[in-house]
């Protein structure tokens, strides 16, 4: 898997999962739906094997082609990619202060639609 790939798909996750996360680790071998597991994932060895990685992996994979078809260079989609996740990083730093920030940021990206 492309590290590239990875990236994306942590940031995809962090932006646009709208699902509740479970948090209790018995959970992943009877998984609803409704959460998502993303977390519990993380902390198990081959989590990119996992379903909610592997989902949102596929959704960078998919970002990522559609990029190159719509006519930029795999190393733009790269810089794109890098700036995401660097800005991703900051918002982790007032996630911590302000939980209600991802919320917001979800209502004003689906008001940019």
């Amino acid at each position: 898997m492309e590290n590239q790939s990875a990236e994306l798909a942590k940031v995809l996750h962090l932006i646009f999962c709208e699902k509740e996360h479970e948090d209790l680790m018995e959970t992943l071998t009877n998984r609803s739906p409704r959460y998502c597991y993303w977390y519990l994932e993380e902390s198990v060895e081959g989590h990119w094997e996992r379903d909610d990685h592997k989902y949102w992996l596929l959704k960078a994979k998919l970002f990522e082609a559609h990029c190159v078809e719509g006519g930029l260079t795999s190393e733009k989609v790269t810089d794109m990619i890098a700036n995401l996740v660097e800005v991703c990083r900051h918002l982790l730093d007032f996630y911590e202060v302000n939980p209600k920030l991802r919320e917001y940021i979800v209502n004003l990206l689906a008001e940019l639609k």
